[in-house]
C-alpha cells in the first residue's frame, strides 16, 4: 500500500520526537541512520521545482550537495551528531552508504544516492530542457574536491559555496568553476514526491 503525503509527515515526526525524547542515549551511528531515514522521507515531501528565493536560507548546516539535492538537516540532527562524534556531520557524496567519500567514484557515489533516494535521473546538458518533470543538477570536480549546482524553476542556475552561509546565483554555466573544478555530469533528477506543485 502506497504511504499518503500525511503519512510521510508523520513517520517525520516520529523521527524528530526520537531525537527529542531519546537523542541523548543515541550513537553517532544511530543518528546518522536516523538522518539517511530522514532523508528518504523528505524526498517524498520535497520538490521538482526548487526556488532560489524561497529556500536559499533553508540549508544553515549543509553544502552545495545539500542545496543541489534539497538535503535540509534540521539543527537537532547537527547538534546530537557533534556531540557524539569525532567527525563532523556528514554531507558528502556517498552519505547514504557510506561515512567517507572516495572523489575518485563520486559519480558513481551520487547515482547510488539517487538510487537509495528513489530519485530517478537522466543525463542532459545545461541547454537541452527538462522532459522528464523534474530539474538539473551539475557535478563538477577538482583533483580532491567536488562541487554541485543547480537549475532552479525560472532557468536560473545557483549553488552554496562549501558550509558557508553564501548561496548565490551562476550567470552562465560553464565547463569550468573557479578556474578549478571541471564540470563532469550534468543531471536532470526527479524526486518522488508525493504532492505535486500547486
Amino acid at each position: 500500500m502506497e504511504k499518503s503525503y500525511e503519512d510521510i509527515n508523520k513517520e517525520i515526526c516520529d523521527i524528530y520526537r526520537k531525537l527529542s525524547e531519546d537523542g541523548n542515549s543515541f550513537k553517532g551511528s544511530d543518528i546518522y541512520k536516523l538522518y539517511r531515514d530522514y532523508l528518504k522521507l523528505c524526498m517524498m515531501t520535497s520538490t521538482n521545482h526548487p526556488n532560489f528565493d524561497y529556500d536559499k536560507d533553508l540549508y544553515p548546516y549543509g553544502n552545495c550537495y545539500c542545496y543541489a539535492l534539497g538535503f535540509r538537516c534540521p539543527s537537532i540532527f547537527a547538534k546530537l551528531f557533534n556531540e557524539k562524534c569525532l567527525i563532523f556531520f556528514p554531507y558528502n557524496v556517498g552519505l547514504m552508504h557510506s561515512f567517507f567519500t572516495n572523489h575518485k567514484n563520486c559519480v558513481g557515489d551520487l547515482e547510488s544516492d539517487l538510487d537509495t533516494l528513489g530519485v530517478k535521473y537522466f543525463e542532459t546538458d545545461y541547454d537541452m530542457p527538462n522532459e522528464h518533470g523534474g530539474y538539473k543538477i551539475s557535478l563538477y570536480e577538482s583533483s580532491d574536491d567536488f562541487h554541485f549546482i543547480r537549475q532552479n524553476e525560472d532557468g536560473t542556475w545557483s549553488h552554496k559555496l562549501g558550509y558557508s552561509d553564501l548561496v548565490e546565483r551562476i550567470d552562465n554555466p560553464s565547463k569550468y568553476l573557479f578556474d578549478e573544478y571541471e564540470r563532469i555530469k550534468t543531471l536532470e533528477i526527479v524526486k518522488p514526491v508525493l504532492r505535486k506543485k500547486m
